[in-house]
């Protein structure tokens, strides 16, 4: 049966991940958990929680990649919300069925995930991901 467990993180943009990452420590009483090369999305990641949600704050490493894209299209900024969920491929057949589209899918890793398009969304990117 699928289950959706509720937002895991929302992803932020930026060209300045530490500076970033220090105003919502600083400044809003988030709490550094971790700093995360991803080469192969070139892209950094920053992870602050806030209460019981955490922030991935994204600063791309070269001009390649979705994140560089983006800054690149839009800006500094909110890039998507993680969505944790349990029977991911129930749910991707379900979307589909309702026309809802899939920009982009893994079920093959340790973390299955899909990314839903913004113009199914009302405007923002929405990944739901489930831990195998």
């Amino acid at each position: 049966m699928a289950t959706f467990k509720g937002i895991k993180h929302i992803g932020i943009a930026t060209a300045e991940g530490k500076k970033t990452t220090d105003f919502y420590v600083e400044n809003l009483g988030g709490v550094f958990i971790s700093e995360e090369p991803y080469p192969e999305q070139n892209q950094i990641s920053f992870t602050v929680r806030m209460g019981d949600c955490d922030l991935e704050i994204m600063e791309p490493v070269s001009d390649h990649g979705a994140v560089a894209g983006f800054l690149a299209k839009k800006g500094p900024g909110l890039q998507h919300i993680s969505i944790e969920v349990e029977g991911i491929a129930e749910i991707e057949q379900e979307l589909t069925a309702k026309g809802i589209q899939i920009v982009a899918k893994n079920f093959d890793g340790p973390v299955r995930y899909m990314f839903l398009s913004p113009k199914s969304t009302g405007g923002v990117l929405v990944e739901m991901f489930e831990n195998a």
